[in-house]
């Protein structure tokens, strides 16, 4: 049968079933935010010069998941995942884009709740806000956008007078430092904080205090909490790999609800998440509100998972997904190339590669066949270009205008909720970054003969 190549750049107007090496930087580079406790409190955005150029212009869009379940606040909970990246350094994360292609773009915003940007470390700060565009290319997908605030162990230069700076209590019960954290979070546009406290040999009751501290957070604020399971009611760092009654009062404490995800540490077996489950739903809250932890930083795909304790019947089964370093699909490429890195986010997603581990084979199952894709397409009209938020030229109606590489997610388009579900006997989709209508990438397929190839999951009358 005769090949045929087609090359697409489509525009929709209705909704069809079809770490990088570092740069050297003029002195006026604005940057994204990082903070030490003591320069958090300092901080304004009056007196911060960079700080305009850190705010996120995208607000966070409204989701569905099919044509009679919305996703909103009050929706019945569902399964979900968190998406931990580290998408560049602490320091030096230009606050509008790179003039690289070589950086981290994230194209499966449809089957994560929430984006966490993962940073800080002792030598750069421990507070970091998520740079800009993420929030934009989040906020498009109707995804949580989420900062860090971390306390890092002392064996990797973490110290304990952060944490005692980060809970001092005025005497009128007010606590600075989450009056910071809101300031921030509402002048930049992002949706709450992820503490990770991983800091030990606290003196007196740090525990109590960190409860105290949330729950002001929580009365004075719509933002989100996300708490990783590490530090234990009496102060100490004791990994549960569980939902227990050392951690719970993180979770729920009394009528107060402390975190909307808890994020339960990697090491855990069928029990630990069976009895996370059980005393979630005693506690009053959903099992999806709980994130079993994967670890991928080092393997990517490649890494050997817990899956029969992660699903069960071809679906999620007692806790929701929480992924460390999901961004290790860039991390893996030699080339830091976007077509190698996609493919490595398709192996990610969709699940399929087999590898050899000690104990035998093992196939990692990937998200798509486990999770509904969410989806924003509600209303006319809608347009795509599949632009990727980065390119090694820029085109604009098909004519190329630079020939600079750039990167820039507040510009990324929605891309397409299924990548892909087609028989690729009949033809063979992918994105391509060899051309353009407007950005630097388009969709192309290659096809042998006639093919329905599902695009778009949308919801318009």
């Amino acid at each position: 049968m005769k090949k045929i190549t087609l090359y697409f750049v489509i525009l929709f107007w209705c909704g069809f079933n079809i770490k990088a090496q570092e740069q050297e930087y003029g002195k006026n580079q604005p940057y994204s935010s990082y903070w030490f406790v003591h320069e958090l409190l300092e901080w304004s955005p009056e007196n911060d010069r960079e700080a305009k150029f850190n705010v996120s212009s995208i607000p966070l869009a409204d989701r569905f998941l099919n044509d009679s379940t919305g996703l909103g606040e009050s929706s019945p909970k569902i399964p979900g995942i968190i998406a931990l990246m580290a998408p560049h350094t602490t320091n030096f994360h230009p606050s509008q884009g790179f003039t690289s292609v070589k950086q981290y773009a994230f194209p499966f915003w449809q089957y994560i709740d929430y984006f966490v940007q993962w940073g800080g470390s002792s030598n750069e700060g421990i507070i970091v806000p998520p740079t800009a565009f993420w929030t934009d290319a989040a906020h498009k997908n109707g995804v949580k956008s989420i900062g860090t605030v971390f306390f890092p162990p002392n064996v990797y230069g973490g110290k304990e007078e952060w944490v005692y700076q980060f809970l001092v209590k005025n005497e009128d019960g007010s606590f600075p430092v989450a009056d910071k954290l809101i300031e921030v979070a509402t002048t930049y546009n992002f949706d709450g904080w992820f503490i990770n406290q991983e800091t030990y040999d606290l003196v007196d009751n740090m525990g109590k205090l960190m409860q105290e501290f949330i729950t002001y957070y929580r009365e004075r604020s719509n933002l989100k909490l996300v708490w990783y399971d590490a530090m234990i009611d009496d102060s100490r760092v004791i990994w549960q790999d569980e939902l227990n009654e050392h951690n719970q009062k993180y979770f729920q404490n009394g009528d107060t609800n402390m975190s909307d995800v808890f994020f339960i540490n990697f090491r855990y077996h069928d029990v630990n998440l069976e009895d996370s489950k059980l005393l979630a739903n005693k506690l009053g809250r959903s099992e999806w509100d709980l994130f079993a932890g994967i670890d991928v930083q080092s393997k990517s795909y490649k890494t050997p998972v817990k899956w029969d304790a992660l699903y069960k019947n071809g679906k999620p089964n007692n806790t929701s997904i929480g992924i460390y370093w999901s961004n290790s699909t860039f991390d893996i490429s030699e080339s830091k190339m976007p077509e190698d890195v996609y493919r490595n986010e398709q192996n990610f997603w969709n699940g399929g590669s087999t590898i050899e581990t000690r104990f035998g084979e093992s196939t990692w199952q990937g998200f798509s066949n486990y999770f509904e894709p969410r989806s924003v397409i509600n209303e006319l009209p809608f347009k795509s270009n599949f632009n990727y938020g980065l390119g090694s030229f820029y085109n604009e109606k098909g004519k190329t205008v630079s020939r600079e590489e750039w990167h820039n997610l507040s510009i990324q388009d929605v891309l397409p909720t299924w990548q892909f579900q087609v028989d690729t006997t009949k033809v063979e989709p992918t994105i391509s970054f060899e051309d353009s209508y407007f950005g630097g990438s388009s969709l192309f397929l290659e096809a042998y003969e006639n093919a329905e190839l599902p695009l778009y999951k949308t919801k318009i009358s």
